[in-house]
């Protein structure tokens, strides 16, 4: 199964932030290192998070190549994947070549020639952000919800915010670890979890078979 190996990554993700959380209740510990290991439990979760979107995309990407799709039947959505490159160089062009370049992209998408996908990742700028992963279920057309509760919205704020926060040296870890009880902390993990077995398993349902990429 093409998505197998991302339900490994995702379980020694789980392993390493229930650990985590298991080491910051060691009672030799200050209060303060504590604290900041349950802030790197964000950093572990987002790492999870992260590796599952990014190797979810990457795998239907060379799904979709070994099926050699040809343009006119790839989901709409996926078009602006296998023709980026040609709508790259359509924007480039000078005045006099724009026609004759635009009539020979209209034409490579109606073709019957094998649709190669470059091993891009849609991006919006958001950064791992809900709109991302919305983004990406229009480009592969995949059904349903990118999450399978909607609080889980908050959730991918939270995580993206609190580890951009450490990351990015805006706040320690020990003052985001601080905010979180020990339970709180069971149930971000819990639900980064199911979170990101929702996505595998809705790509591997979708991306598997050459239908799935089909109009």
């Amino acid at each position: 199964m093409p998505f197998a190996f991302l339900v490994g990554d995702l379980s020694a993700f789980v392993l390493e932030a229930q650990e985590l959380r298991s080491a910051s209740d060691e009672a030799t510990l200050s209060a303060d290192a504590s604290r900041a290991i349950r802030g790197l439990i964000f950093v572990s979760l987002f790492g999870a998070y992260e590796r599952t979107v990014a190797g979810c995309v990457s795998t239907a990407v060379a799904q979709a190549n070994a099926y050699a799709i040809p343009h006119r039947q790839l989901k709409a959505g996926l078009l602006p994947l296998a023709l980026h490159s040609d709508a790259t160089s359509v924007r480039g062009v000078s005045e006099a070549k724009f026609w004759d370049r635009c009539r020979e992209f209209f034409a490579k998408a109606r073709s019957s020639e094998p649709a190669v996908l470059p091993d891009l990742f849609p991006k919006d700028g958001s950064f791992m952000r809900p709109t991302q992963l919305q983004l990406i279920w229009r480009v592969f057309d995949l059904p349903g919800d990118p999450w399978p509760d909607p609080r889980m919205i908050g959730r991918i704020t939270e995580l993206v915010d609190a580890r951009n926060e450490i990351a990015h040296g805006s706040e320690p870890p020990s003052a985001v670890g601080g905010r979180y009880s020990t339970g709180d902390l069971d149930q971000r993990i819990r639900d980064v979890e199911v979170l990101c077995s929702h996505i595998i398993s809705v790509f591997q349902a979708e991306c598997s078979r050459p239908v799935g990429f089909e109009v």
